[in-house]
Order: structure tokens, then C-alpha cells, then sequence
């Protein structure tokens, strides 16, 4: 708008037939750039158009797919300005839907590259244009920091093992990042079970995961501690120190709460929407932890004491996870788990000793 203002601005200062080219071609640029713009976001999607609807096979052509990542790209630009802090606390319905609209686009575009069979870079990575971004990784992350197992389910099969098999350039670290985040997706959605969580385990290839690697034996000995109810060491191996040395060769792991990832702009972007993602899913799965911790102690306890000088206010902290990775504006400390349980009818306060609970039995 602003070259449209500044060209009819300096059309008015020439003489009158100057003026009318001026505004003319100002309102056909205008006019392009708002036409194109509402194409893409109407631009029909393969799987439900079956080519019959205006544009159902679009999507199919391959300058058709750069074009619209670039869209989506300057979606995505504007989400993060208005909510820097995605995926941390709760977030409202408006947010939430334009979040599903995003993924939405995301779905649109994988579902045209693999009805155009296409397997080059730019499936995986993208490389010629600003903000072509890894389209597969880019909708896993997202689907991920915006808890839509829906979309995550959709993409995990195609990414993972096939399309990092397929490519034979591909970021290591990202693509390994990408690989636990599947299976931690595995953990959380079948939680406690683990029967879908070792049979995708199982169809990933050593080449993408090797046993004896760093990563491998962490995650392994996370899912060992939850078989075991071992909630204490499960909570030390997902915070942040654990898995820092394997997750961020190559990748900055800084604190993220004050940082806005804007996608169309750099590749530290992108590092950025890759650990909040990864950081998103371990709380996911501390927050399963935390409610089986839970029982367990209901279970076994009659009584705790939590005043502010005993031990068992720093175990507690620690069997129920309560700190949350991505953000530690939104950690929950003892106190406020108490309350919470206390409006739950699971505790009550010990009538005249400060500090101490009394534990109502779990039922059975």
C-alpha cells in the first residue's frame, strides 16, 4: 500500500496524463499482489477437490508448491509478531484457530507434493527461496508446539523413516531432532502403554537412529523408567542438561521465551521452532509422568509433610515433574500443586500442623 500511496502521491505533481499512468499501474500492482494473496488462501486442496474443483490439481505443479510455501511463510511471519509466546500457557480460541488454520495450509501443500510424486530438496529442505523451509520437519514442529496429534499422525509416516531415507543430503542434527520427537509422540500418545512406541521404533533404520548413539541410549532409558515407575530419574533425564549435549551440536538451545521466530526470514528460525517443539513434546510427556507420579504416591502415602523447611518438598517437585522446559513463567511449584489437588478432594490440610497433607486413597 505504501508504493501505491507514494506513486499516486508523486502522480499528482505531473501533469494529468503522467497522474493517469501513475495511478494506473500503482492499482494494478495493488490489485495483483491482493488477487494472488486470495488465491493461495482459496487455492483448493488435492485430496478433496479430486481435480474437479477451479484449481483442485494446483497444488500438483511445482512452482505452484514454492509459491505457496512462500504464503504460508508470511503467515507464519505474522503469527509469531502476534504470539511470540506460542505454545507456553494456555492459548485462546482465536489463537488456537488461526493455529489450525495454519497447519491446515501446511496439509494442503504436503498433501500436493506427494500427489506430484516430488522428492527433491525441496520436500525435504527447500533451497532457493527465503523461507522455504523443510515442509515435512516445518509441519511436524508446528503440529507438535500447537499439540494437534491429528496432524502429527498424518505427517510422522511420511517423514519418518521414508522421506529421510529418499534424501541423501540432509541436516543430521535436525533430521535426528525430527526422529525423537516422532517417537517421544509415540510415548505421549499411547501413555503408559509402549506397544506403538517400540513397533515405530523397530521401522526406523539404524542409519537415522544408530543404537549405540547418545541420543538412543537416553531415550531408551527413558522409556525404562517409566515401565518401572522410576518418576524421580525420569524427570532428571528430561530436563534439559540430559539431552542438551546431542540435541544442540549445531543447534542453539538458548532460552527461548523472549525470542520471536520469524520463518521467512533466517535459518535460526527455524533452529528455534525445532527446539520448542522438542521441548513442547518432553513436557507433554512429563505431564503424563506427572499424573502416574501421582497415583503412585496417593497410593502409597497417607500423609506429607511440606513445609518450607523439608526434604520432601524438593522430592515431590522433582517425582512430579513440575518444572516445564519450553517456558518457566508457566512451572507449577508444590504449594500450587497441593491447592489444586486440594480442590480435587486428593489432599487436605492437617488440621493444626502447618504444612502437612493428608492423602485421600486413589480409588481402585
Amino acid at each position: 500500500m505504501s508504493t501505491w500511496r507514494n506513486r499516486n502521491h508523486q502522480a499528482r505533481t505531473s501533469s494529468s496524463d503522467s497522474r493517469g499512468r501513475g495511478s494506473w499501474r500503482g492499482r494494478g500492482r495493488g490489485s495483483a499482489t491482493v488477487s494472488a494473496n486470495r488465491r493461495m488462501e482459496n487455492i483448493a486442496s488435492v485430496s478433496r477437490s479430486s481435480g474437479l474443483q477451479e484449481d483442485g490439481d494446483a497444488l500438483k505443479n511445482f512452482k505452484t508448491q514454492e509459491e505457496y510455501r512462500v504464503f504460508i511463510a508470511d503467515k507464519l511471519t505474522e503469527f509469531w509478531k502476534r504470539y511470540p509466546q506460542a505454545g507456553s500457557g494456555t492459548p485462546s480460541q482465536q489463537q488456537i484457530e488461526v493455529q489450525e488454520n495454519i497447519l491446515i495450509l501446511f496439509r494442503k501443500l504436503r498433501e500436493g507434493i506427494v500427489s506430484s510424486k516430488r522428492q527433491d530438496q525441496f520436500a525435504l529442505e527447500g533451497k532457493d527461496k527465503p523461507g522455504n523451509l523443510s515442509i515435512y520437519e516445518t509441519s511436524l514442529h508446528l503440529a507438535t508446539l500447537f499439540h494437534s496429534p491429528k496432524q502429527i499422525n498424518s505427517i510422522i509416516p511420511h517423514l519418518v523413516p521414508d522421506l529421510y531415507s529418499q534424501v541423501a543430503e540432509s541436516r543430521t542434527q535436525r533430521r535426528l531432532a525430527s526422529v525423537l520427537i516422532s517417537l517421544l509422540h509415540q510415548l505421549v500418545q499411547e501413555f503408559p502403554s509402549q506397544g506403538s512406541y517400540y513397533t515405530f521404533l523397530r521401522s526406523i533404520p539404524e542409519s537415522l537412529l544408530p543404537r549405540k548413539s547418545e541420543a538412543y541410549l537416553w531415550l531408551d532409558a527413558i522409556a525404562s523408567t517409566l515401565r518401572v515407575h522410576n518418576h524421580y530419574k525420569f524427570e532428571r533425564l528430561t530436563s534439559p542438561t540430559s539431552f542438551s549435549s546431542f540435541l544442540a551440536d549445531g543447534l542453539d538451545s538458548a532460552p527461548l521465551e523472549n525470542r520471536v521466530a520469524a520463518l521467512s526470514i533466517s535459518s535460526q528460525s527455524e533452529n528455534d521452532l525445532l527446539i520448542k517443539a522438542f521441548h513442547s513434546v518432553i513436557d507433554d510427556l512429563r505431564g503424563k509422568a506427572r499424573e502416574s507420579a501421582w497415583t503412585v504416591i496417593r497410593s502409597a502415602y497417607r500423609e506429607i509433610s511440606c513445609h518450607t523447611d523439608s526434604p520432601t518438598r524438593e522430592w515431590l517437585a522433582q517425582s512430579l515433574a513440575l518444572r516445564m522446559v519450553l517456558s518457566d513463567n508457566h512451572s507449577m511449584t508444590v504449594d500450587q500443586w497441593l491447592q489444586d489437588k486440594f480442590s480435587e478432594n486428593h489432599v487436605r490440610p492437617k488440621e493444626g500442623v502447618e504444612g502437612r497433607w493428608i492423602i485421600s486413597k486413589a480409588p481402585r
